[in-house]
C-alpha cells in the first residue's frame, strides 16, 4: 500500500425523485425517469397525511387548507394557507376518500393540477418555510436496480421486487396510520487525491505517487461497483438491518461486488446525501432526522492509516 497519498471517492445525491407504487403504472411519467440514471432507492415510511376539504377554504385571494394526520386515533390538524396566484386561480378543490389525493379546477371547471395531498403539504409548507415533522421520511430499506449494463432503473427493479412488497405490507398491518413511499436517485462520483508533500522532496517517491495517481484515473471503478458502493454505505449508515441482509460488513475487504475499492488503493469511501429538492428529512432508529446525511467509511485497519499518515504529525 503506498503511504504516501490517500485516495478518496466521495458520491453526492442527485436526481431525487419521491413516488409511491401507483405512479410506477404512468407511462408518461416513466418514460420521463428512464432519461436519468436512477440505479438507487430508499424505501421509507411516512405519517399518511390527509386532506379535509370540508374544512378548507378557497377565496380569490387565499387557499386555506385543513391537512391532518391520524395517528393511533389521535387527529392532528395543521392549517396550512398559501395565496391563490393570479392567472392561476383556484376555483374548487376535490379531495374523495380516502382523503389522499386531489384534483384542483380552475374557471369554468378547467382543469388545474392533481397529486397526492402529502406532496402539496411538503410543498406547501416548504413555500411557508414551516416544516413539520409529519413530513419526516424513515428509511426501512435500501436496493438499487443496474443490471448487466445499467439499462435498468429503479421503476424496473420495484414494480417486481418481493421485498417492496414485504415492507410495505409489513407497515400497512402494524402501522396503517403510514404509508410507504420510494424515494429513487443517483450520484455522481468526485475522485481525489490527497499527497504526503514530503514526497516532493524525493523524486523516486513523487513518479510513484503520480503513477499511482495515473492508474486511478485512467482505471475509474466500475458504475455498478460505485452503485454497490453507494448502496453499503447507506445500508451502513442508516443501519436498515431488519430488511437488508447484505453488505452488513461494509467496508470489509470479504466482498468482490466492491473490491475494485481495494485494488486500486483507495483509502476512503464517502456520500453526501440532500433531500432538500424533495421537502423532507430523512431519519432511522440508528441516525436522526435531517435534510443532509453524509458518511465517510475507511477502507484501511486503524494501524495502516496511522502509518500512511504520520507524515501530517
Amino acid at each position: 500500500m503506498n503511504r504516501n497519498l490517500e485516495n478518496l471517492i466521495s458520491l453526492n445525491s442527485r436526481f431525487l425523485v419521491l413516488k409511491q407504487e401507483d405512479a410506477f403504472s404512468d407511462k408518461e411519467l416513466v418514460a420521463e425517469l428512464r432519461k436519468l440514471p436512477i440505479h438507487i432507492y430508499l424505501i421509507c415510511k411516512s405519517s399518511r397525511i390527509l386532506l379535509d376539504r370540508n374544512n378548507s377554504l378557497i377565496d380569490k385571494k387565499t387557499i386555506t387548507l385543513n391537512f391532518y394526520t391520524n395517528i393511533n386515533g389521535i387527529r392532528k390538524d395543521i392549517i396550512v394557507k398559501t395565496i391563490n396566484r393570479p392567472g392561476q386561480l383556484i376555483e374548487k378543490l376535490e379531495c374523495n376518500y380516502p382523503f389522499n389525493k386531489f384534483k384542483a379546477f380552475g374557471s369554468n371547471k378547467s382543469f388545474h393540477s392533481e397529486g397526492k395531498t402529502n406532496l402539496l403539504f411538503k410543498y406547501l409548507t416548504a413555500q411557508n418555510e414551516t416544516y413539520y415533522e409529519e413530513s419526516n421520511l424513515e428509511v426501512l430499506y435500501v436496493g438499487q436496480a443496474f443490471g448487466k449494463n445499467g439499462e435498468r432503473i429503479t421503476i424496473d427493479r420495484l414494480k417486481k421486487h418481493e421485498k417492496a412488497q414485504r415492507v410495505y405490507f409489513d407497515t400497512q398491518d402494524k402501522f396503517p396510520d403510514e404509508e410507504i413511499w420510494f424515494l429513487s436517485l443517483t450520484f455522481e462520483p468526485t475522485l481525489m487525491t490527497v499527497f504526503d508533500p514530503r514526497s516532493f522532496y524525493d523524486k523516486s517517491q513523487m513518479q510513484e505517487d503520480l503513477n499511482q495517481q495515473y492508474k486511478i484515473e485512467t482505471n475509474p471503478i466500475p458504475f455498478d461497483q460505485q452503485i454497490t458502493i453507494l448502496e453499503a454505505s447507506l445500508i451502513t449508515y442508516f443501519g436498515t438491518s431488519e430488511y437488508n441482509k447484505e453488505y452488513l460488513d461494509f467496508p470489509s475487504k470479504t466482498h468482490t461486488k466492491y473490491n475494485e475499492l481495494y485494488k486500486l488503493d483507495f483509502n476512503s469511501v464517502g456520500f453526501e446525501l440532500s433531500t432538500t429538492s424533495i421537502f423532507s428529512k430523512l431519519f432511522s432508529e440508528k441516525v436522526k432526522a435531517d435534510y443532509y446525511h453524509y458518511e465517510r467509511y475507511f477502507l484501511h485497519n486503524e494501524t495502516e492509516r496511522k502509518e500512511m499518515l504520520s507524515w501530517a504529525r
